[in-house]
């Protein structure tokens, strides 16, 4: 009996481990795509190699956003966008690598059904909300709706201390 003591005390405390610990939600190879795509648009500005642009964006993509100054509240725009106008930004807006190392950046895929998704990205220029159409078993990009980082971000990255790490 006193063998049973440790390993049932073993046991339990691996089983409240596995059930404290949240689990990863698995993606399914529809959601591992529609992530995929959000990335190569992303990387295709950060890394300035606008080929990727053919692999996450609808050649009639629409984007439009609002946009202001770091040091204003007031937003400007609409500015709209098309496909061409993207792969040309792509081309030159970190062309002298301004961001030095890759810029942290947050993919969320809110929602896949078997035709259309909707996804969110925060990057380096602000916020884009993404709607994505399944075509040929491929997931392209349609609509972009983004905007800078909002006030209340700016207001905190500038009062942050200066140093370290991300």
């Amino acid at each position: 009996m006193n063998k049973l003591i440790p390993i049932s005390a073993i046991a339990l405390a691996a089983a409240s481990i596995a059930f404290a610990t949240p689990q990863a939600k698995r993606m399914t190879a529809d959601e591992k795509a529609v992530h995929e795509s959000i990335e190569n648009y992303v990387l295709a500005f950060y890394e300035a190699r606008p080929e990727r642009l053919e692999d996450a964006l609808s050649p009639d993509v629409q984007k439009m956003g609002y946009w202001r100054e770091d040091d204003s509240a007031e937003y400007q725009g609409p500015s709209l966008m098309t496909f061409d106008q993207a792969t040309s930004l792509a081309t030159t807006w970190n062309a002298g690598n301004k961001l030095g190392e890759l810029e942290p950046f947050q993919i969320k895929v809110y929602d896949v059904a078997d035709k259309t998704a909707c996804g969110k990205l925060i990057a380096d220029w602000g916020q884009d909300y993404l709607h994505l159409v399944k075509e040929d078993d491929t997931w392209k990009i349609h609509q972009i709706l983004w905007q800078s980082p909002p006030v209340e971000e700016r207001t905190a990255e500038a009062s942050a201390p200066t140093g370290g790490g991300r």
